[in-house]
């Protein structure tokens, strides 16, 4: 017998399976006891208090699950193998500003792999890819037809910044503080190389000529990504020295502005 979360949310049994098929709202503080999986059949948590997982196992489709204002209104630890900026609302349609269900999808996590699967994402402020997430996509072949907008279903993972809502010009900032790749720092210091971007492509659509693709802070992964008219694809914050940089297979496409005094990497 299934027991529907909506009933049973304010008496929530340790190491026992709900559903989630009705619209909920969590409106207080609910800490989850330890064990509990839930499985999502169309129903929708919209949180406006706190909810606190502990070895909290989510079974659920890639669409929206949760509904929050504010990244900090869910916590604690989650069984998930990935998490999806879908489940926060994000919508591969290149109309929806993104940008929040990805950083939402990012502090979820905490660590391992938060996925996009292949479409267009728009977004219109940095993403801020946490130490020990990778941030992973599918790969985007042929580049080239972003500029004929022939974005079919062969392109993979594209992320498109729009607007002028981005920090210090840049489209992602990787375990980052700061603006200025000349005074940045890390917010984990010293870090192992753990945190990652892959299998994206990032095509600028913004009015800044300006526009930067990834701060990067100590030890990092860039693979498998494309930078379309950015002036720089990625940057390392120099503050203090980090080993274990890698960028691989990673290619770097026309820019049509006139700043050119940075290195593409």
């Amino acid at each position: 017998m299934e027991r529907e979360f909506k009933n049973h949310m304010n008496a929530l049994s340790p190491n026992t399976t709900y559903v989630v098929s009705e619209n909920c709202t969590v409106a207080n503080h609910l800490s989850i006891p330890i064990g509990v999986s839930l499985i999502f059949k169309g129903g929708i948590i919209t949180i406006t208090g706190k909810l606190t997982g502990f070895r909290t196992a989510i079974l659920a489709p890639i669409t929206q699950i949760f509904a929050t204002s504010n990244a900090s209104s869910i916590d604690g630890t989650w069984y998930v193998e990935r998490a999806y900026p879908q489940w926060f609302g994000a919508k591969a349609d290149n109309i929806t500003d993104c940008s929040d269900a990805i950083n939402k999808a990012i502090l979820f996590k905490k660590t391992g792999e938060v996925f996009l699967p292949r479409g267009t994402y728009k977004i219109t402020k940095t993403i801020d890819v946490k130490y020990g997430i990778i941030l992973c996509g599918e790969k985007a072949i042929n580049p080239v037809d972003i500029a004929n907008n022939n974005l079919d279903a062969r392109m993979g993972t594209v992320i498109i910044p729009s607007g002028t809502g981005f920090a210090g010009n840049f489209t992602i900032r990787m375990n980052t503080k700061g603006t200025n790749p000349e005074n940045a720092t890390w917010e984990i210091a010293y870090p192992s190389s753990l945190t990652a971007v892959k299998n994206i492509l990032f095509s600028n659509h913004t009015t800044d000529n300006n526009m930067r693709g990834i701060l990067c802070a100590g030890s990092f992964e860039v693979s498998h990504c494309g930078f379309n008219n950015f002036v720089q694809a990625v940057a390392s914050a120099g503050k203090y020295y980090s080993d274990n940089k890698t960028v691989t297979d990673c290619h770097f496409f026309v820019f049509n502005g006139s700043q050119s005094s940075y290195f593409a990497f």
